[in-house]
């Protein structure tokens, strides 16, 4: 069996192994790695998506028990709305595993240690800020606060977020659009 094999074998709730981890497994220089995935891509024996190298037909599957956690964390997620549970709540609620696994399939959109939200949610909050942003030029943790309804905690977690993409930048207790949020 070979590593890729085993990796999925081990981690089947994970989409694929980061390039740089399977090449530091595998013990070769990046040169010669390089070719490795190359030809390994160029074949049809591993495929890539992004950042991450997989077999062909490795997909991350649930479990009818995953299944059913997952939708109550998406009930949970969606009943809270803005006011969403913690990471840890909703770790606890799925499991890590299962928990990182929608993280890496696009699921859910963590905005830092605390802050989590389903990606439908996560974009609708986004375009309410935005819409705000492009409106008035400029928005404190306040205005965002009631933009969202919802306590400064999540206000503030999304504007530091916003921040850390370089979408908007803090001014004093104002954040200002850097670049568009969407296109």
């Amino acid at each position: 069996m070979c590593i890729r094999d085993r990796y999925h074998a081990a981690a089947p709730l994970r989409p694929g192994m980061e390039r740089e981890e399977l090449r530091s497994r595998l013990q070769l220089t990046p040169p010669l790695f390089a070719a490795l995935r190359e030809s390994l891509l160029a074949t049809g024996a591993t495929a890539e998506s992004g950042a991450l190298l997989h077999l062909p037909d490795h997909r991350v599957r649930f479990s009818a028990a995953q299944a059913a956690a997952v939708a109550r964390l998406n009930a949970v997620l969606d009943a809270q709305g803005v006011n969403s549970p913690s990471v840890k709540e909703c770790k606890a609620l799925v499991g890590e595993a299962l928990y990182f696994a929608l993280v890496d399939l696009g699921q859910l959109r963590p905005i830092n240690d605390e802050v989590v939200y389903t990606q439908p949610l996560y974009t609708d909050l986004i375009a309410r800020l935005e819409r705000h942003l492009r409106e008035r030029g400029s928005i404190t943790a306040a205005e965002a606060r009631d933009v969202l309804g919802t306590s400064r905690k999540y206000a503030i977690a999304l504007l530091e977020h916003l921040d850390e993409l370089r979408l908007t930048r803090r001014v004093g207790d104002t954040r200002e659009l850097v670049r568009p949020l969407s296109s």
